[in-house]
């Protein structure tokens, strides 16, 4: 827990103090988030409900991990060293509790294969869902204390992961083959969230990476939608500049992001085009994740110890 809240710490300061630090060399971003924000708090509709779900209710201690699959939603809770598994009316009908997992973290799924991320030995542990044997265990590339993976995702081949660090050489997207169990890096200087479906696989970055004479980091400042096309990033669409995306899904429709800046749900359509914010929240966390569709989703706000259902009106 103490591990966690010094992770949100840094993320906060992050977040918060180093545009203010960087005002010099990024004041026109920040001038346009102020207008652009204007813009998204105008054009809001309220064409959705939320709800919030007490962890209390879940017997959810510290919740670092959710997915869905068909009728279950999966939640790994650390503090208690398993994964909890949820009808959509939040009864409790499974637990998943494992040997080879000290604390479970990012939990992702594909078909009939379930992956769960152990945060102390930096394993990915996939599982059959149904008979919940074990498949293969994929070992990680070392990283550093304050470092942290983001987000997971998978396919029926590949597994991607996303990192968040203090530390510019930390940042990276791992590309996890499932066939050899080979992990490559297909991106540096990396921070942001990745989602895959079938054969199509985006990123979102939630910080720009810069290079100058006499530092290098991240700051806000434009954010893009990728498309991964033969191993390479495409940039597909500009989002709303310096408004710190976070986790996402594509639907036939467009794309909806959790946009820690102002802490809502945003909607693009195809063309990467802002439409409309469909809620918003009194708290934010960039480690948020977002799962669900257009018409039902789920977010975690782990940091922040708050679960919200959000669906359409």
């Amino acid at each position: 827990m103490i591990k966690k809240r010094v992770k949100f710490i840094i993320l906060l300061i992050i977040v918060l103090l180093f545009p203010i630090g960087c005002q010099r060399m990024n004041k026109d971003s920040y001038t346009n988030l102020e207008s652009e924000l204007d813009i998204t708090e105008k054009i809001s509709k309220d064409l959705y409900e939320c709800n919030e779900i007490s962890f209390k209710d879940l017997e959810i201690n510290e919740a670092s991990g959710m997915e869905l699959d068909d009728d279950k939603i999966y939640i790994s809770d650390s503090d208690s060293n398993d994964v909890k598994i949820f009808d959509k009316s939040f009864k409790n009908i499974g637990l998943i509790n494992m040997d080879t997992i000290a604390k479970p973290s990012l939990i992702s799924s594909y078909e009939n294969k379930l992956a769960i991320l152990d945060e102390v030995s930096f394993k990915i542990v996939v599982f059959d869902k149904k008979s919940m044997k074990q498949l293969l265990t994929i070992d990680l590339p070392s990283i550093k204390e304050d470092s942290f993976y983001q987000d997971m995702d998978m396919n029926n081949d590949e597994i991607f992961i996303t990192m968040h660090t203090v530390e510019f050489d930390d940042a990276k997207i791992y590309k996890v083959d499932l066939k050899d169990s080979k992990v490559t890096s297909i991106k540096d200087d990396f921070l942001g969230n990745v989602y895959s479906e079938g054969e199509n696989t985006y990123f979102i970055n939630s910080m720009e990476a810069y290079h100058e004479s006499d530092r290098e980091g991240f700051r806000g400042g434009e954010n893009h939608i990728y498309s991964l096309k033969k191993g390479e990033l495409v940039d597909i669409g500009k989002l709303i500049g310096s408004s710190y995306p976070g986790d996402f899904f594509q639907s036939d429709d467009g794309f909806y992001v959790y946009t820690a800046g102002w802490s809502a749900i945003d909607f693009y359509d195809k063309k990467c085009s802002y439409k409309h914010s469909l809620v918003s929240f009194d708290s934010s966390d960039i480690q948020a994740i977002l799962k669900g569709n257009s018409s039902h989703m789920y977010l975690l706000m782990p940091n922040e110890k708050r679960l919200f259902e959000i669906k359409r009106k």
